[in-house]
């Protein structure tokens, strides 16, 4: 079992997070949030990939997320007065995910207790301030859920690599057992040699039931979240097969290779099943999705027009999410790392994974952080594997050796927290102001529409969760060029016949190759309320000023600001980490004026410093220009 304190260090940083992290990412707003926001509100923006013509986004993962709807329902019907802001059912989602990864990662860690209680412990530390983690627990995203599930498999994995090592060491006992009784010609059956017959059964069942929960997981990561998942379970495949070929168990070969097409056949008549009720024709999501992605990508579709990056990409995106504990990873990769209980063929088994999935993402050319969320614990547990293996070698030698390995792990722990947490803190107080903004939208006390506009930082906009029911998302006129999303047929009633009719209406205008359709904007008169970043515009880009109009408008009113940063003309140390100058400024003065009464001084004193210079510029998300109109909520 880990500790107590990194449990605990876990669980809280995984409810902040729940709370105060921030939307990294657009796809997860509009093609997860807003069907999502379909399937409890009944409205909401939809991409092409949900328009039944290409059927790339599957409905049957949204529909575990919709269990909160009914209750809020129930508490707003019996207690009519409390108003439930809209935004509620965002946060309990966010949260219920936040606690499936640390519930995941938590059951890892009592696995990995076997292994040694040093990798148990040092895995939860790491997980739970890593500042990837911190947007990746979080998030509504398959790959997310597809993370969960490679915890959840992991452990199995490790499990039966346990009871697979296990059952070698009692066939041997069994078989020494066996000839000195030949040789002896005990006629009496050996009472341990039953004992060990018995433990033998039990064990190939654990093995048997520890294989069928990996590949179980796997499947379901895997299907019902990213097909890419799969790529996970083929280190751990390759491993059993040779292993079962070279004990010549066929018959057990045969048995795990029919658990795992079971699994499969199963969970994808489901998928099947409940993806074709909603677009009304027979759909297998995942194989569209690695159709589109694969092979039917080509120089007008798939994934590279949407953008190309270099390599470099993501070494720096694992730099930033993982600072110190990415070195550490990859010597994890390299060295002979092994444990008395878990020997160096089992340890690679566990992470050859993290080398696969960089080998197949690292040579595509559009690459994009989430992809990378499924191997976040993997790298985590490589280093937690180097870590703890480098502090035993030191610690079996003299007390001075424990003593300087004890002084090592402080340090390294402190190194690791500080820069996490402070990475962690500077993306919550740079990029937070979406989700902090949206929540002052006036609620009306009308039914009449309004609409919310939003230009070129669209792709900001933290989902029509933070909308009021009468109120919907418009774009305006911004200088992109791109495909904008567009609305969802809205039901006529909250029936699933009504949804399934909406879900399933071929709308006009999408398009698989990102082109532009000036149907999806409208003119700034027609808004109601305008959001926007108070900075200026790119007219090379083709940027439209629409925010100068708002704000010297005389019909339109500020209603909220927040600070957000320019990351354009942002650089240094400061854009990448929270730099607490004002904290420490408040602690200086604090501390000064604790030594002057010390030292008797009853007077005064101005403090007089000059500001530091921060190479940091944050701009503010000017939020809610609220336009005067007959229908607005604002006097």
């Amino acid at each position: 079992m880990p500790s107590l304190i990194p449990v605990l260090i876990l669980l809280c940083s995984r409810t902040l997070e729940a709370f105060y992290g921030i939307i990294s990412d657009c796809d997860e707003v509009f093609n997860y949030w807003e069907p999502l926001n379909l399937l409890t509100r009944l409205f909401g923006k939809q991409t092409w990939e949900y328009s039944p013509e290409y059927a790339i986004r599957s409905y049957a993962y949204l529909l575990s997320f919709t269990i909160f709807n009914k209750p809020l329902r129930i508490i707003a019907a019996l207690v009519p007065s409390v108003q439930i802001p809209p935004y509620l059912q965002f946060y309990l989602v966010r949260l219920a995910i936040a606690l499936s990864t640390a519930s995941a990662e938590i059951h890892l860690a009592n696995t990995l207790a076997y292994v040694s209680p040093d990798v148990s412990n040092w895995f939860l530390i790491l997980q739970a301030v890593n500042p990837g983690m911190s947007h990746a627990s979080i998030s509504l995203l398959p790959s997310s859920f597809g993370m969960i599930f490679t915890l959840l498999a992991t452990a199995s994995i490790v499990n039966y690599l346990k009871y697979d090592r296990f059952i070698l060491k009692i066939q041997n006992n069994i078989n020494e057992k066996l000839r000195s009784l030949i040789k002896t010609k005990a006629p009496e059956y050996d009472e341990s040699l039953k004992l060990l017959n018995h433990m033998y059964t039990e064990s190939m069942i654990a093995r048997k039931r520890h294989f069928t929960m990996a590949i179980l997981f796997f499947v379901v990561g895997g299907l019902v979240g990213w097909p890419f998942c799969f790529a996970l379970v083929v280190p751990f495949g390759l491993y059993v097969s040779f292993a079962l070929i070279s004990r010549r168990s066929y018959s057990q070969l045969l048995t795990f290779g029919a658990l795992g097409f079971a699994a499969i056949l199963f969970i994808s008549i489901v998928i099947l099943q409940i993806d074709t009720l909603f677009y009304r024709e027979t759909t297998f999501v995942p194989l569209n999705i690695v159709l589109y992605n694969v092979l039917h990508s080509d120089e007008k579709t798939g994934p590279n027009i949407f953008g190309t990056e270099p390599l470099t990409y993501y070494v720096h995106n694992l730099l930033l999410n993982f600072n110190l504990v990415l070195p550490l990873a990859v010597l994890g990769l390299l060295s002979p790392v092994a444990f008395e209980k878990f020997n160096l063929k089992q340890i690679k088994t566990v992470q050859t994974p993290i080398i696969l999935w960089c080998a197949i993402f690292f040579s595509q050319p559009h690459k994009e952080e989430r992809f990378l969320y499924p191997i976040y614990p993997l790298v985590t547990l490589s280093a937690s594997f180097f870590i703890s293996q480098i502090t035993q070698i030191f610690g079996k030698t003299y007390f001075f050796a424990r003593a300087y390995t004890f002084l090592c792990k402080i340090v390294l722990f402190a190194t690791i927290f500080s820069v996490s947490v402070l990475r962690i803190v500077s993306l919550v107080s740079n990029y937070s102001s979406p989700l902090t903004v949206f929540r002052y939208l006036p609620a009306s006390n009308t039914d009449v529409p309004e609409n919310v506009c939003i230009g070129r930082e669209w792709y900001h906009y933290p989902s029509s969760f933070f909308l009021h029911p009468n109120q919907r998302l418009r774009f305006v006129e911004s200088g992109f060029r791109g495909m904008l999303p567009g609305d969802f047929v809205e039901p006529t009633s909250n029936s699933w016949a009504a949804l399934f009719i909406a879900t399933s209406t071929k709308r006009q205008g999408f398009n698989n190759e990102n082109r532009y359709n000036p149907d999806l904007v409208i003119p700034l008169s027609e808004c109601d309320y305008y959001i926007d970043l108070d900075m200026p515009v790119n007219p090379e880009m083709g940027e439209i000023q629409v925010f100068e109009k708002a704000k010297t408008a005389e019909d339109w009113e500020l209603l909220v600001c927040d600070k957000f940063l320019d990351t354009e003309n942002s650089y240094g140390i400061d854009k990448i980490l929270y730099i607490p100058d004002r904290e420490i400024t408040i602690i200086t003065e604090r501390l000064d004026s604790l030594y002057n009464r010390a030292q008797g001084h009853h007077h005064v004193q101005k403090l007089l410093s000059t500001p530091t210079h921060r190479r940091f510029s944050t701009t503010k998300w000017s939020s809610l220009y609220s336009h005067w109109q007959g229908n607005s909520s604002i006097g």
